[in-house]
């Protein structure tokens, strides 16, 4: 696993034990995935599977779920009902090819440094007219706080566009069946809280650009500025998810 693949799987165990409190919005998230899903597959790999929550909700409909995850953490903290958890790497998954007749990714896949390979790993493990159903973050996710870095001079990555992400699985060997996208909003008092909310779920949320001297408190205390502008009626700061809901079958 590279140093980046660590760093990452660090954050998510660190965030383990308060991932389920503050993933309101993923669990929703999940839930409007799965209302995409077909109603029966013999094998389904839950990829990304963190704590479990979507697998909980597959496994009245699918007899074996594996979970697979990069964070051993986030696993252990599974439902003892699912017998079969792998720690694997989006990008070279422990499975065998031809393995499963579904993927199911909430939420997950833009951790990949690689989303071309990872997409290429889940045609190769798919059985042939396998699906896979993906909901993941997409451009305009976290606006207010990406204009916000902006404001203060930080350039922060933006997330793939939709068409962006199905013109990938067309060209790893996938059909879209179903693409579109929906918005959730969470809202805060204050700028501390809705921070400590993205952490608290393993995300990290730093520009890489910004100066060392400029990420301590005068950094900080100039985005909760510009932010006091886009507070609603109700007095509190939003965050906006941007989501895409995709189903591509293999071909």
């Amino acid at each position: 696993m590279s140093l980046v693949k660590r760093h990452i799987a660090q954050r998510f165990d660190q965030a383990a034990n308060s991932y389920d409190q503050y993933a309101v919005i993923q669990y929703q998230i999940a839930k409007a995935l799965f209302e995409l899903c077909d109603p029966w597959y013999e094998t389904v790999v839950d990829l990304g599977a963190g704590s479990g929550f979507m697998a909980n909700l597959m496994q009245v409909n699918y007899p074996n779920i594996i979970l697979l995850d990069i964070s051993y953490q986030l696993l252990s903290l599974t439902n003892e009902f699912h017998q079969q958890k792998i720690q694997g790497d989006f990008e070279k998954l422990p499975i065998i090819d031809k393995a499963t007749n579904a993927i199911v990714s909430n939420m997950a896949l833009q951790w990949s440094d690689n989303v071309i390979k990872s997409l290429s790993e889940c045609h190769r493990v798919l059985k042939d007219e396998g699906h896979l159903y993906l909901s993941m973050p997409i451009e305009g996710t976290f606006c207010e706080l990406h204009q916000a870095c902006e404001h203060v001079g930080a350039n922060v990555k933006q997330f793939l566009g939709l068409g962006d992400i199905t013109a990938l699985l067309e060209q790893n060997g996938f059909e879209i069946v179903l693409s579109q996208q929906d918005y959730w909003q969470a809202c805060f008092q204050n700028l501390r809280h809705l921070l400590k909310s993205i952490k608290a779920t393993g995300v990290s949320y730093t520009p890489s650009t910004v100066n060392k001297t400029l990420r301590g408190k005068y950094f900080l205390r100039d985005i909760e500025y510009f932010y006091q502008a886009l507070r609603t009626v109700q007095g509190l700061l939003p965050l906006t998810y941007q989501i895409g809901f995709i189903k591509a079958v293999k071909r």
